[in-house]
């Protein structure tokens, strides 16, 4: 079993952590900007306005990526 660990900053600066495990799925909608703290990059697959990207990083490796906000784009 493959598991990924998520942390990531709501709108208001709120810190959230989550663990997803092989087969499970998180969706986030936000209005501005998305940085995120993944875990196990090579675990995991993002898809980001309805296109997968390419592989955020290695298995075992802590990620830093920041998505746009629909503002942004």
């Amino acid at each position: 079993m493959v598991k990924v660990l998520f942390q990531y900053k709501y709108e208001r600066g709120e810190l959230k952590e989550m663990l997803l495990k092989t087969g499970e799925s998180a969706k986030w909608i936000a209005r501005n900007n998305f940085p995120l703290k993944i875990g196990n990059a090579g675990g995991i697959k993002v898809v980001f306005d309805g296109k997968e990207s390419s592989p955020l990083g290695a298995e075992g490796q802590v990620v830093r990526p920041e998505f746009p906000g629909p503002k942004s784009r």
